[in-house]
């Protein structure tokens, strides 16, 4: 499979040989393309297809999640930090049962979100977010 010459995917995209299209586009608009497919018989067959890339949403998303002991007792006053990749840091603490949330969050990024709380430890304290839409169960579990 080829695209046909002077045609062009949107950049950050490869056709692969097998016809997947893979990667992640780095410009937003409709792109217009021709795809070349040739069998073992060398019989080809054209074909025109239309990509629309659409820009990342500007509404805003929530987060959250609950931080937990190992046996499922949600976990009071624990430290929840949101920081996405400029190094911009929001805060919140857990209520009564654990609970969490980060209202606000900007769709369209990526985030660490990390947690810590007195007389606990955990094995995974943070983890990486890609946030398109509500993330609503970002949960937390002490270790033993």
């Amino acid at each position: 499979m080829v695209i046909i010459p002077g045609q062009s995917l949107p950049p950050g995209i490869t056709l692969l040989s097998g016809g997947l299209l893979s990667g992640i586009p780095t410009n937003f608009g409709n792109f217009v393309f021709t795809v070349k497919a040739t069998d073992t018989d060398e019989i080809a067959g054209v074909r025109q297809f239309t990509m629309y890339v659409f820009s990342p949403t500007s509404a805003n998303v929530a987060v959250s999640g609950s931080i937990k002991t190992a046996n499922g007792s949600g976990i009071r006053n624990a430290s929840v930090t949101l920081t996405d990749l400029n190094g911009n840091v929001r805060k919140a603490q857990t209520g009564a049962f654990g609970n969490y949330k980060f209202d606000n969050v900007e769709a369209g990024q990526t985030y660490i979100i990390s947690v810590s709380a007195k007389r606990f430890a955990f094995a995974q304290s943070s983890q990486v977010l890609s946030v398109n839409e509500d993330a609503l169960n970002v949960d937390f579990i002490a270790q033993e």
